[in-house]
């Protein structure tokens, strides 16, 4: 197969290959016998350092090499988008309902699984330029919903919309609530010596998603499959605040299912345009109302400052009676 007589440590990844004598095999042994030496693994076995780069890179994202490839795929290799494909029809076979947003996370999963072992194979083989590649991936990005689509596409899996059985309820339950706003109104004398703009109304709803959200279907199962409401990843409450004046406070969004409030959410925080939380249910509870309470008084002690309010006038914040008002 070559012209010249191997070195030594080219010819003993070859007995311990068994004399295997694929390229990406040999090469792939002579690396990790002798990590850190691209340039002299290509000369020993008469190719390019950048295709002794190329093998070693599809190892790290334990894909086959295939010789001449131009380029590895961009967020996950076949291997795995294969493996991810039959997970979720495996889910969908036993009954179990899987929504968009969750193959969504699922991918970015993935992605953070393959990026990490990458890294972790770079630095076996003491390949810096890999080293430096991987780990800028390691960090979390979601695909975006164009990859999302053609990924259940490739698989046979179709996107549909969910049961409305749920959206329906919602909706009676926003009518109900409206009419027993309407037919018991309660007039305390509070507002004296309280300018309007000083009013406020705080009151919070969840934001409904799901007429948009899609779930996910083997395709030619005729059943369009009922997504539980309580699996809603998607699910927001927002808790508005408004005036008769000019200015009221951000709105302060809570954030189901999340342990914490993503760093995409960090630039409406900072600039004071938004206040994010993160909690189990999603819904405002006694310790989020004290959160909301602060960002209330934070908010009010700021126009005090700026002159919006004077410095000792009251400052009213009407509440409904909700259990989480402690």
């Amino acid at each position: 197969m070559f012209q010249k007589k191997l070195p030594s440590r080219s010819v003993k990844p070859m007995f311990i290959l068994g004399g295997v004598l694929g390229i990406s095999s040999l090469v792939l042994a002579c690396l990790l016998e002798f990590p850190g030496s691209p340039t002299l693994t290509a000369r020993d076995f008469g190719i390019t350092v950048r295709q002794v780069y190329d093998i070693a890179k599809c190892w790290c994202r334990n894909t086959a090499y295939i010789e001449n490839h131009k380029k590895l795929p961009i967020y996950l290799t076949q291997e795995r988008r294969q493996f991810l494909a039959e997970e979720i029809r495996n889910f969908l076979r036993n009954g179990q309902s899987i929504s968009q947003d969750q193959i969504r996370n699922r991918l970015m999963e993935v992605r953070s699984e393959e990026m990490q072992l990458a890294y972790n194979r770079s630095r076996q083989l003491r390949l810096r330029g890999l080293m430096n590649l991987f780990s800028r991936h390691v960090v979390h990005h979601p695909p975006s919903d164009l990859y999302v689509r053609r990924f259940v596409r490739e698989f046979r899996i179709n996107l549909v919309q969910s049961s409305g059985m749920y959206i329906n309820r919602a909706n009676a339950l926003y009518a109900s609530n409206i009419m027993h706003w309407f037919n018991n109104v309660n007039t305390e004398d509070l507002l004296e010596g309280v300018r309007k703009r000083c009013i406020f109304n705080m009151d919070e709803a969840m934001v409904q998603w799901d007429e948009k959200s899609k779930i996910a279907k083997i395709k030619g199962v005729k059943r369009t499959p009922f997504f539980p409401s309580q699996l809603m990843n998607y699910h927001l409450t927002v808790c508005a605040t408004v005036s008769p004046g000019a200015r009221s406070p951000p709105p302060f969004f809570i954030q189901r299912g999340l342990q914490h409030v993503p760093e995409e959410f960090n630039q409406f925080t900072d600039d004071q345009s938004a206040s994010f939380i993160a909690s189990k249910s999603g819904f405002i509870n006694k310790d989020i109302f004290l959160e909301y309470i602060q960002m209330f008084i934070n908010w009010t002690e700021i126009q005090r400052q700026n002159g919006y309010f004077t410095q000792d006038e009251p400052v009213l914040l009407i509440l409904d009676g909700h259990k989480s008002r402690g």
